[in-house]
């Protein structure tokens, strides 16, 4: 009896199923622990009293009595355990669950929030973009002469604003290109191309600026290269920046080689960007691709953002390929970019 109002106090408290579960498996475990104990004799069931002829009336209810109580103190031990485990257990998964879902709203409004500054970056850039082609056209023909005779002393004013306002619009299209890359839209642009006709434009349109500052510069490629996968405008972008970066960093009277052919085993192409600029140190190089750094050593010399090379590395890595660079203090720079060929 006591048992078994034991087991109804239990059955009475145990609320969740998994616990039901564990305490119906304990007391199996049980039954067959003091079953086997009973079999090898180490225990006594209270039906086999009988057979101890010698035993005292009190001592036989005793025993018959005792060992149930026993047993059932065994069992309500096993079981205000397992009870407190599973409340334990529950305590801890609701919390688990309160926190997963705090979580979740919180990581809602972070995308969110992300998502809205990345559509005002490119509304602000793309805004950005028209005013600045208009302005740089009027200085094109004031320049040229178109509106009338300019001295030389106007035409190197408006030379620089235009170099102004050229670098105000590669800063306009890394930040774009930085917004597309982080919303994964450049995956979706992608298709067969040939390099060969954008590295020609690249660097035709830093000739101009190259030429002025007596640096020579030199693009060693076929008419017509492999096909590679890739998003065009974004692969412009990556050279124009490489190019850029290599006609600032040289010396008047220096040199930028611009070379591209496919690999000895032919399963990547190969587009270099050598000067014989102002070059690096390893320390500066570990840093090179981080966004917005530049280098102590040319950052009071140069203008710049420090953007452009984060941005190449990102788009040549958003392209399965990879962008390496090799430097010596004094002695220039040379940019390698590995591109998979198609298939």
């Amino acid at each position: 009896m006591a048992l078994f109002l034991l087991h109804v106090a239990a059955g009475a408290i145990l609320l969740e199923p998994a616990a039901a579960i564990a305490v119906a498996v304990l007391a199996a475990l049980l039954i067959f622990f003091l079953a086997t104990l009973e079999k090898l004799g180490v225990l006594f069931h209270y039906h086999h009293v009988a057979v101890f002829g010698d035993f005292e009336p009190m001592d036989s209810w005793v025993f018959v009595l005792g060992l149930p109580l026993i047993y059932a103190f065994i069992i309500g031990c096993f079981t205000a355990l397992l009870i407190f485990v599973a409340n334990e257990m529950n305590r801890k998964r609701d919390a688990i669950l309160a926190l997963s879902k705090a979580l979740a709203q919180r990581n809602e409004r972070l995308t969110a929030l992300d998502q809205k500054r990345l559509r005002t970056m490119a509304v602000v850039s793309h805004d950005l973009k028209s005013p600045i082609a208009a302005v740089l056209a009027y200085l094109a023909a004031l320049k040229g002469g178109y509106l009338g005779e300019v001295t030389a002393q106007q035409r190197e004013v408006v030379q620089k604003s235009i170099l102004r306002l050229e670098r105000l619009g590669d800063f306009i299209r890394d930040v774009l290109a930085w917004q597309t890359l982080e919303t994964g839209e450049l995956r979706q642009n992608l298709q067969p191309i040939d390099l060969a006709p954008i590295l020609q434009q690249s660097v035709a349109d830093y000739s101009e600026t190259a030429q002025s500052r007596d640096i020579t510069l030199l693009l060693d490629a076929p008419e017509s290269l492999p096909l590679v996968l890739a998003a065009p405008m974004r692969m412009a972008q990556v050279f124009d920046n490489l190019i850029s970066n290599a006609v600032k960093y040289t010396l008047s009277g220096g040199r930028v080689d611009v070379s591209a052919a496919p690999s000895a085993d032919a399963s990547t192409l190969q587009v270099r960007v050598c000067d014989t600029g102002v070059g690096m140190s390893d320390e500066e190089m570990s840093h090179l691709f981080e966004d917005f750094y530049r280098a102590p050593t040319v950052r009071a010399k140069f203008e710049g953002t420090g953007l452009g090379l984060s941005v190449a590395q990102q788009i040549v890595l958003a392209h399965r390929g990879e962008i390496d660079v090799t430097s010596q203090p004094g002695e220039g720079a040379c940019f390698t970019v590995l591109l998979p060929l198609l298939r």
